[in-house]
């Protein structure tokens, strides 16, 4: 539910981008990174202010590779 929650939210914002610039890729990355850890955070991990600092810490690699991939996609 939360990727495709990120997923309508990040065609939304193309949509009524006039350009696609490096700024909406890292803000698209940003969005989906958010969204998709706070359902892992709900359904995975203790709903405590250390579980969700956890959860969103150990995505962090992840975020990285997402970003490097969206930015030489788009190059």
């Amino acid at each position: 539910m939360f990727v495709y929650l990120s997923f309508m939210l990040i065609s939304y914002i193309g949509i009524n981008s006039k350009k696609i610039s490096n700024g909406t890729i890292l803000g698209s990355s940003t969005l989906f990174f958010i969204l998709t850890n706070l359902g892992v955070w709900l359904m995975g991990y203790p709903l405590t202010l250390a579980g969700l600092i956890s959860c969103y810490t150990l995505a962090i690699p992840f975020f990285v590779n997402t970003i490097i991939g969206d930015l030489f996609l788009f190059i």
